[in-house]
């Protein structure tokens, strides 16, 4: 089965500058590893603070090498707080719409990156609630030791969808290789 999956990554002021790094070596690491293409998985790549901003859509790119040219070209360190809740209202409205590339028969899944530090928590929830009840499957990567790992929890499908990196932690970004199968395969929960 295909996958259409979208990156969500906060540009928020939460993170230090050296998390924010380790943010986007993260999703490097799942573009360069992910098998991508019209007949692989797609992806869709969206910042937020603020607001959201898409980067690019689900089919823009092909490659891994050009989505990777596309997140370091576009991706801004913010000076805004983040909202959460707007970019996921925008992911259950929209996002993984026909008219932004998504495949209506490709598996889902949501990438949420962030220090989960969210001011909005109980709208977030809320906005989570809704895509996991539309079968999107969330995984959630936490960046620094401020990562509030209960928010991530929550926001993640399953407790094993959670992952929290960073050089204080001494956890580089290539731990998120090992989210690949549930990418691009059937996730299967509890096992």
């Amino acid at each position: 089965m295909t996958s259409d999956v979208s990156i969500v990554l906060d540009v928020s002021p939460t993170l230090d500058h050296g998390d924010f790094d380790t943010q986007i070596s993260a999703v490097e690491m799942i573009l360069k590893l992910s098998a991508s293409g019209p007949n692989g998985t797609q992806f869709s790549y969206i910042t937020f603070a603020s607001t959201h901003s898409t980067v690019f859509k689900f089919g823009e790119f092909n490659s891994s090498a050009d989505m990777i040219i596309e997140v370091n070209r576009q991706t801004r360190y913010g000076v805004s707080s983040a909202d959460a809740s707007g970019v996921l209202r925008y992911m259950n409205d929209e996002g993984f719409s026909v008219t932004k590339g998504s495949r209506s028969d490709a598996r889902k899944v949501l990438v949420f990156i962030s220090s989960g530090v969210l001011k909005d928590v109980g709208t977030v929830m809320d906005e989570i609630a809704v895509l996991k009840s539309n079968n999107v499957t969330v995984v959630a990567i936490g960046t620094g030791t401020q990562s509030n790992y209960t928010v991530l929890g929550e926001i993640a499908s399953d407790p094993a969808l959670v992952y929290v990196v960073g050089d204080d932690l001494y956890r580089d970004p290539y731990i998120v290789a090992s989210m690949l199968s549930t990418v691009e395969y059937e996730f299967c929960s509890n096992v």
